[in-house]
C-alpha cells in the first residue's frame, strides 16, 4: 500500500468543540488523510476524518486498521466504504491512497469514550458507504455555545547565556586556568586623588609615599623684573 505523505495542519490555536455535546449515532464524514504509524503490535494505518457539520466546525475522528488486507477484514470494509472496488484483482501492494480523493464521504457510527486521563474522544464503531438518503446522512448540528477556546500561550522568557572566560592562574603550569563568570557591569565609585592641586613627589620610589608640599605659584611680575 502506497501512502502519500501529507503535511498535518495545526488546529491547536482554533476553537474546538466540547465532545460531550456530540450525541452517539451515525454521521456523514469526510476523508482527510491516512498515515502509517507504529502501534503496540506493529505498523498500522491511521485514518483521519471530520464529521460533516452545518457550520463547518472541525470535529475530528480517527480509526486504525492493520496494514494487511484480506477480503472481508477491517481494512477491506473501510476501503469499500470509501468507494474502492476490492473485488477485481485488487493488489494492496500497488494501491495508492491518492485513489481516495480528499473530501470523499462516508457514514461513521461514533460513540463517546473517555481516555485514562479523562479526555473525551469519539470512537468509530462502524463505517458504511455514504448515501444521501441513508439514515444519519444529515450533517451534524453542533451547538456553537459549547466551543472550547484555545488557552492563551505564555511567552517564554529567553535567558541570555552568561559569558565565561578562562584566565591563567599565576605561578601554575601551562594549561591550568581559573574560570571567572561575567558579572553585570556597574559604574565604579570614583574617589578624588589625594591633595588635589599640590605637587606629589615620590623620592626613592617609596610605595605609598605622598608629599603634601604646596606647589609654589610664580608671579609673572617678579619673573619680568628679574630679566
Amino acid at each position: 500500500m502506497i501512502l502519500t505523505r501529507q503535511e498535518a495542519k495545526d488546529y491547536s490555536n482554533e476553537p474546538r468543540p466540547d465532545l460531550n455535546y456530540v450525541e452517539d449515532g451515525i454521521y456523514p464524514a469526510s476523508f482527510i488523510k491516512c498515515t502509517e504509524e507504529q502501534g503496540q503490535y506493529g505498523p498500522q494505518i491511521k485514518w483521519l476524518f471530520t464529521l460533516d457539520e452545518v457550520n463547518k466546525i472541525k470535529i475530528f475522528v480517527s480509526l486504525f486498521t492493520s496494514t494487511s488486507w484480506a477480503p472481508g477484514n477491517k481494512l477491506d470494509g473501510l476501503l469499500v466504504s470509501l468507494g474502492i472496488d476490492t473485488t477485481n484483482n485488487f493488489d494492496l501492494a500497488t494501491f495508492n491512497t491518492d485513489m481516495i480523493k480528499g473530501g470523499t464521504k462516508i457514514l461513521l457510527m461514533v460513540s463517546k469514550k473517555k481516555s485514562q486521563k479523562g479526555k473525551v474522544y469519539l470512537k468509530v464503531d462502524k463505517y458504511l458507504p455514504y448515501s444521501p438518503n441513508a439514515r444519519g446522512a444529515e450533517p451534524l448540528m453542533f451547538p456553537q455555545e459549547h466551543m472550547i477556546m484555545p488557552e492563551p500561550q505564555q511567552q517564554q522568557q529567553v535567558q541570555q547565556p552568561q559569558l565565561r572566560v578562562n584566565y591563567p592562574i599565576n605561578n601554575q603550569p601551562n594549561g591550568m586556568y581559573q574560570q571567572f563568570q561575567q558579572q553585570p557591569y556597574t559604574t565604579p565609585n570614583m574617589t578624588p586623588a589625594p591633595n588635589v592641586g599640590q605637587r606629589v613627589t615620590n623620592p626613592g620610589n617609596q610605595q605609598g609615599f605622598v608629599n603634601t608640599t604646596p606647589v609654589k605659584k610664580v608671579d609673572f611680575k617678579d619673573f619680568n623684573s628679574n630679566l
